[in-house]
């Protein structure tokens, strides 16, 4: 896995399969290593299919230790490794409890509502160059754009970010989905146009004409409880704007999807440790390495 940045900078690339042989060997090091690599794109996925964090960070837990259990069963000639672990993380994501942010949000019409039922409230211009103002209408913004990937079904959800923010091929994200590349370019094409045809009608960061403006409602976002001044959720400023790069590049889109796509392959990645710490200290106890032998 790559990691690429708003500097465009590259880490050099894993080499997965002689991680995985040296896991299996018994090298603890490399396990570890294997599940820091593995973490944070496997918490951005659950992050966007979840929104809540907490539930994201409990989604991820789950998917490593997942990874752990079945390693021995994966088949380098069948798949790429990366491609075995996201149709794990598919499989947990997809059955994982409703959390109660999706529970709550409906359709794209609900989510309008609830949008258009917060008064707008101007920020004063020198206000809004204050580093902290910038920080709550960012939040009110990612956390917006979160929650129109919950007004799509997790499945169509789930075609959205492998192809569209992640970049998989269809080949690749179809093995995943267990469908074929033509049906899961099918169902991507769908998911694109219900979610961009709202942007299109209700987002004035993509059409000018639409009043709806993340500074406007970023204050009966705080009096709504949507944003909370002191717990930042999704713009925190010790998150770095930094896009997970997948195997693949993405199918070629039209130029009018680049520029949706383009916003949610910008929105930020997260980090979150105690998933992984807590899988390492399962790793550490006795009883759980006497039972699966490791």
């Amino acid at each position: 896995m790559i990691f690429l940045n708003n500097r465009v900078n590259l880490q050099p690339t894993i080499d997965w399969p002689d991680l995985v042989r040296q896991s299996l060997a018994g090298n603890r090091e490399a396990l570890d290593h294997l599940l820091v690599s593995l973490q944070p794109f496997i918490f951005n996925v659950a992050q966007k299919m979840l929104l809540n964090p907490d539930d994201a960070e409990d989604a991820t837990q789950e998917v490593l230790l997942r990874v752990i259990l079945y390693l021995q069963s994966y088949e380098p000639t069948k798949a790429k490794f990366t491609t075995w672990v996201y149709a794990i993380a598919r499989n947990q994501l997809l059955k994982f409890r409703t959390g109660k942010i999706e529970a709550l949000t409906g359709s794209f019409d609900q989510f309008s509502e609830e949008i258009y039922s917060v008064a707008d409230e101007v920020i004063e211009a020198r206000e809004l160059q204050n580093p902290e103002t910038q920080l709550l209408v960012k939040e009110a913004n990612v956390g917006c754009m979160l929650g129109m990937l919950l007004c799509l079904s997790r499945e169509q959800r789930l075609v959205f970010i492998l192809g569209e923010i992640l970049g998989l091929k269809s080949d690749a994200a179809g093995l995943i989905c267990e469908i074929s590349p033509e049906n899961f370019r099918q169902q991507l094409s769908r998911a694109r146009r219900d979610l961009y045809s709202f942007m299109q009608n209700k987002c004035g960061l993509v059409n000018k004409a639409n009043p709806c403006r993340c500074h406007r409602k970023t204050m009966g976002f705080i009096k709504a409880g949507y944003v909370d001044p002191k717990n930042i959720r999704f713009a925190s400023k010790h998150y770095e704007n930094m896009r997970i790069f997948s195997e693949d590049q993405a199918d070629s889109m039209c130029d009018l999807d680049i520029e949706y796509g383009q916003m949610f392959r910008n929105l930020p990645a997260y980090d979150a440790e105690r998933s992984l710490l807590t899988v390492q200290s399962l790793l550490n106890s006795e009883d759980f390495r006497a039972n699966f032998s490791l």
